[in-house]
């Protein structure tokens, strides 16, 4: 909620934390972390023993990076991505003791470092799977992850601050002097520590929707911050990102339009690879 407080030059944003208690106090750490070097609102006050939760926030000005993205020239959409991968960069230099998930005080809640692809392979076996996307295409998901998942052999032992959810929708862009930037990225909630590449294949999910910009700037942004992308970095963007497609799918049943939207995503996955 916003609120407009008495007597303060600047609203402020109220977070309450219903589906989730625990990640009142953790996201409040996150936002204390990072603050400086990412673009995040400042946290003015949290009451994590509340019921619920709630964390108060500063307003931060700025359009919804997806509707700024609709309405924006070639040249706007490659400043504004060149920002937001030079934001990533930044989270990703963020380190940990090890993958996992993170607790109320970003220690390793839950190790994970191993292999996410043999779940997604086991999902695409099932019957209920194979009716929901047709058998072709389920079949061609789990050759892939067979002939080109080792890939990523390496990368499940990484342990960066992985955002994951940076998509456009969760940032905010303001145009200044210089061009547009990202200024906040918003919502830390499914925030781990992992492989930075879960981050490149939710912001490249649908770069084949948008203008050329839209990745170029992004990687462009990301290598002169100083991130280093792996080679082939789309592609295997597009592999990790199976882990996300398939818990998408598993709820398929109960909302069709996810099926719509995940379909072809898939379908482009498995295309890229077989050219």
């Amino acid at each position: 909620y916003r609120l407009d407080l008495p007597g303060e030059p600047r609203a402020a944003v109220l977070r309450l934390y219903i589906a989730d208690a625990a990640a009142c106090r953790r996201e409040v750490a996150l936002l204390r972390l990072v603050a400086g070097r990412v673009p995040v609102p400042r946290v003015l006050r949290a009451e994590p023993d509340a019921d619920p939760p709630w964390v108060l926030m500063e307003w931060v000005d700025g359009m919804r990076f997806d509707h700024m993205l609709a309405q924006a020239s070639s040249a706007e959409v490659a400043q504004a991505c060149h920002s937001a991968g030079a934001v990533l960069a930044a989270i990703h230099d963020f380190s940990f003791a090890g993958p996992g998930s993170l607790g109320p005080n970003l220690e390793i809640a839950e190790p994970m470092g191993y292999a996410w692809l043999p779940g997604v392979a086991e999902f695409f076996a099932q019957p209920g799977a194979q009716q929901l996307v047709g058998a072709d295409l389920a079949s061609r998901v789990r050759r892939l992850i067979k002939d080109e998942g080792w890939r990523l052999d390496e990368v499940w032992r990484q342990s960066r601050l992985v955002h994951a959810d940076y998509k456009p929708w969760n940032l905010l862009a303001r145009r200044t002097d210089a061009g547009w930037t990202i200024s906040a990225v918003l919502d830390w909630e499914f925030t781990f520590s992992g492989p930075p590449l879960c981050d490149f294949g939710i912001f490249l999910r649908y770069a084949e929707r948008m203008p050329a910009e839209y990745q170029s700037g992004f990687l462009d942004g990301y290598r002169d911050a100083g991130g280093k992308p792996p080679p082939d970095v789309r592609n295997l963007a597009r592999l990790i990102d199976l882990v996300s497609l398939w818990t998408f799918l598993e709820r398929a049943p109960d909302d069709p339009a996810v099926l719509r939207d995940v379909t072809p995503v898939l379908r482009a996955t498995v295309d890229a690879f077989a050219r």
